[in-house]
């Protein structure tokens, strides 16, 4: 929207549009390669720091406050507020809904692990142009955890 409004095409580089008074115009094809690959890097940082100790682990989850329902947002938010850690711990870090120990999980309707992808559709077709021709599969681009598109785009950049 800040290209077009700046009198500039839908897509490019901010060299192609030098009167955005936004920064954030690049959406060229190396942008939106960089922003996955950036995204998960740091996803994985985070994910090792959280999962370094068991009690790191109970104070981790992963949440789409905009994409996942209220049940979904609900019954990750009520097992990382618990008062006591000791109950209804986890071994493994909380990524998706399907993480939360059964015990909670089973009041609460766990609802699908992907990204909600609320986007205009023009422009989510153009995001998925670009990672489908870097092998990224929608499989990999609807999941919260960007690891495995990422790997497929570095993998697609050494050809």
């Amino acid at each position: 929207r800040s290209r077009v409004a700046a009198g500039c095409t839908p897509y490019g580089d901010e060299k192609s549009c030098p009167s955005a008074r936004s920064n954030f115009v690049d959406n060229s094809d190396e942008a939106i390669l960089r922003w996955v690959t950036e995204q998960a890097h740091h996803q994985d940082k985070v994910s090792r720091f959280f999962a370094s100790s068991h009690a790191l682990r109970q104070r981790f989850v992963v949440i789409d406050v905009e994409g996942q329902s209220s049940a979904s947002l609900n019954l990750l938010l009520d097992w990382i507020s618990r008062p006591r850690l000791a109950s209804l711990p986890t071994t493994v870090p909380v990524l998706r809904p399907r993480d939360v120990p059964m015990a909670v999980a089973r009041s609460h309707a766990v609802p699908p692990d992907e990204n909600s992808n609320t986007h205009e559709s023009l422009t989510r077709a153009r995001v998925e142009g670009v990672l489908r021709k870097h092998n990224c599969t929608a499989e990999d681009w609807n999941r919260h955890w960007y690891r495995a598109c990422a790997k497929a785009i570095t993998l697609s950049l050494k050809k």
